[in-house]
């Protein structure tokens, strides 16, 4: 099964070490699993969640949305 999980960044945040720990287990099982991050990507030590999914070879992708970004 592929699984989209969509958030709204990849900021260090409870949400986000879910969305980890989640995307672990999933691997785990045979899954494979992409993330979508509403916002710009992290720099510096923000990159934390970004890291260890890129270790766990999961895609990212950021949309770099801004909230003058209309819906």
């Amino acid at each position: 099964m592929k699984v989209l999980m969509v958030l709204t960044g990849l900021y260090p945040g409870g949400a986000e070490k879910i969305a980890l720990e989640l995307t672990r287990f999933l691997m785990k099982q045979g899954q494979e699993v992409a993330v979508v991050s509403l916002l710009r990507e992290p720099s510096g030590h923000d990159r934390t969640i970004v890291d260890a999914l890129e270790q766990l070879g999961v895609r990212i992708h950021f949309l770099n949305l801004t909230k003058r970004t209309p819906f």
